[in-house]
């Protein structure tokens, strides 16, 4: 859900794709964004994400150093230039100035993906260079993704958590990083893509969820999102079912949170585990 990291990674929304190979390259920069997006987050991101979260990581320095924006423009300069070795080299310095794995995620590498966001929608950078400047991003969370879940805590019974984009929302890199947090906190997660709302409310009628958190960043998915809630609440296997939403759509327009039907919705993903906290606690109150 970008239940987002200063969330969704600031990609505007844009027409749907299927992929990097297939679909042809429009004049419009917001189409192809869209592709792009599309395929990275498809084919990418998830086979970075699940091929292995070593335990081996070295032990994260004394926390202290948030990244600055001149870090980010450092760091965008080595994914411009295809230099994956001086990108990774350049976060292992901050975090050896005291750059903790979560400072890096939400001050370093989602400022990052949306400068170049920025860049592509603005034709300042070709299609080629983007591209491969925002698959080395990838390949930077899937390094510090061992680092950021080296001192999690152990799943704590009841913190069950399923995270989806809205069925038909094509942008959902920001979960993969929410799901980083909730693991660090103890969560056990689910994050899976559902291609209709049917497929959605059939997992959460067979799987017991605390909380279910949806992800939306174009508002043409908005009545999407509000019938999704609608049917969260009859048919989970969990009466009590929390619902947060979350994403890049709430950043642009807050005011539309108060339509939507679910009990919050969050603007980065640290919120999101406080208020799917508070969910919880509240539920073990009242019951």
């Amino acid at each position: 859900m970008a239940l987002p990291v200063p969330t969704g990674l600031g990609l505007e929304c844009a027409g749907e794709a299927t992929g990097l190979l297939d679909t042809p390259v429009s004049d419009s920069p917001a189409q192809r964004v869209s592709v792009l997006v599309t395929t990275i987050e498809r084919d990418v991101i998830p086979r970075l994400m699940l091929v292995h979260r070593q335990a081996g990581a070295a032990a994260a320095p004394a926390a202290g150093y948030a990244p600055q924006a001149d870090d980010v423009e450092r760091l965008v300069g080595f994914l411009l230039k295809g230099d994956a070795g001086g990108a990774s080299a350049f976060i292992r310095r901050l975090r050896e100035r005291g750059a903790t794995p979560e400072a890096l995620l939400l001050a370093l590498l989602a400022p990052a993906a949306r400068s170049l966001g920025r860049l592509w929608e603005e034709d300042r950078c070709d299609f080629t260079v983007v591209t491969m400047g925002l698959w080395r991003l990838q390949r930077a969370l899937h390094e510090l993704s061992a680092a950021f879940q080296l001192n999690a805590e152990p799943p704590v019974d009841g913190r069950r958590i399923l995270l989806t984009a809205v069925p038909g929302e094509q942008h959902s890199f920001g979960l993969y990083m929410v799901a980083e947090f909730f693991r660090r906190a103890g969560w056990d997660v689910v994050d899976a893509r559902y291609d209709s709302n049917d497929e959605l409310l059939d997992a959460v009628a067979q799987q017991w969820f605390a909380v279910v958190g949806l992800s939306i960043a174009c508002e043409r998915w908005l009545p999407q999102l509000t019938h999704a809630v609608e049917g969260l609440r009859e048919h989970s296997k969990n009466s009590a079912v929390g619902i947060i939403a979350g994403g890049p759509l709430f950043l642009l327009s807050p005011e539309l949170s108060d339509h939507v039907g679910a009990d919050a919705v969050a603007t980065d993903a640290r919120r999101a585990v406080e208020l799917a906290q508070e969910l919880i606690s509240l539920r073990r109150l009242s019951s």
